[in-house]
C-alpha cells in the first residue's frame, strides 16, 4: 500500500512509479475535485476503469487523448452488493485504516454546519457519526 499526497501535483507520476509504468487497473475518485478527476483518468492503464462519484465540480477532457486507451468511465451513487463485499474484503485484507481517511467528523445535529463546510470545498472527507 502507498500513500500519495496530491498537493505536490505528482499523483499520476507517483501511481505510474508504484505500478512500474503500467498505471492502476481501477481508479475511484470520491473528492469531487476537477484535478482529482483528471488524475484518475491519467493514472489508469489502458482498458482500465475510472469511477467518478465525487460531486462538486465540472471538468472537461480531450476525447482524442483517451480514445485509444479504451478506458471505461463510470459514475455511481452506489455499487452492487458484490462490489460492496469486494471493497470490504480489499480493506480488511490490507488492514486499511478507514478512520484515517476522514478529516472531519460531524454529529447529525451539526448537519447544516457540515454541509456549509462541504459546499466551501476547503476541507477533506467528512463523516457523520451516530
Amino acid at each position: 500500500m502507498a500513500v500519495i499526497d496530491p498537493r505536490d501535483g505528482r499523483v499520476t507520476d507517483a501511481i505510474r512509479e508504484i505500478t512500474r509504468g503500467k498505471g492502476a487497473s481501477v481508479a475511484l475518485e470520491t473528492s469531487g475535485a476537477a484535478a482529482a478527476n483528471r488524475d484518475a483518468l491519467d493514472s489508469v492503464s489502458p482498458w482500465g476503469t475510472v469511477c467518478l462519484v465525487g460531486i462538486g465540480c465540472e471538468f472537461t477532457f480531450s476525447l482524442a487523448k483517451y480514445l485509444r486507451t479504451q478506458l471505461r468511465i463510470l459514475t455511481s451513487w452506489t455499487m452492487s452488493i458484490q462490489g460492496q463485499r469486494a471493497c470490504a474484503d480489499f480493506v480488511v485484507d490490507r488492514g486499511i485504516n478507514l478512520d484515517a481517511l476522514f478529516t472531519d467528523r460531524w454529529r447529525l445535529d451539526q448537519a447544516e454546519e457540515a454541509y456549509q463546510a462541504f459546499n466551501q470545498q476547503s476541507g477533506g472527507k467528512g463523516v457523520f457519526l451516530m
